[in-house]
C-alpha cells in the first residue's frame, strides 16, 4: 500500500497523482488488449481486458478531441 509505505503522502494527493497519470493520453493509449499492466510495486499485474481496452480507447478519443478543440482556440487567438 502506497500511503503505508509514504506516511508523509497525503491520500487526496495520491488519488490526484494516480488520476492524472491514469487518465493521461500516453497511458490511455497504451491500454490496448493484451498489453501487460504493471502494478504500483513495478510488476506485472494482469493483462488489459478487451473491455478495459475499449474504455480506454474512448477516454482517449475524448481527450484527443478536447486536445483539437483547446489547439484550434489557439491558433485562432493568434491568428486574431
Amino acid at each position: 500500500d502506497i500511503l503505508a509505505a509514504c506516511p508523509d503522502l497525503k491520500a487526496n494527493d495520491l488519488k490526484v497523482a494516480l488520476i492524472d497519470y491514469c487518465g493521461g493520453l500516453r497511458y490511455l493509449e497504451a491500454m490496448t488488449e493484451g498489453a501487460v499492466r504493471i502494478g504500483l510495486d513495478g510488476l506485472a499485474a494482469g493483462a488489459v481486458s478487451a473491455a478495459q481496452a475499449k474504455g480506454a480507447a474512448g477516454r482517449a478519443e475524448v481527450l484527443r478531441r478536447q486536445y483539437a478543440k483547446a489547439e484550434a482556440g489557439r491558433v485562432q487567438r493568434v491568428a486574431a
